[in-house]
């Protein structure tokens, strides 16, 4: 499996927590599944770019 590392301020993490407290998950959670949104856009960007490329 991948790691991602990433640092936050307290106040970014504190307000992680929050969310997290709202929706009743963990930090880890609401940050695993964010940094997955924005691979998958990521990967969407990218594929868009090469089919430009090639077309």
């Amino acid at each position: 499996m991948n790691q991602i590392t990433i640092q936050l301020s307290k106040e970014q993490y504190k307000c992680i927590q929050q969310i997290a407290n709202q929706q009743k998950t963990s930090p880890e959670k609401i940050l695993e599944s964010k940094i997955a949104e924005w691979l998958q856009e990521s990967q969407t960007d990218f594929n868009l770019a090469a089919n430009l490329c090639i077309n």
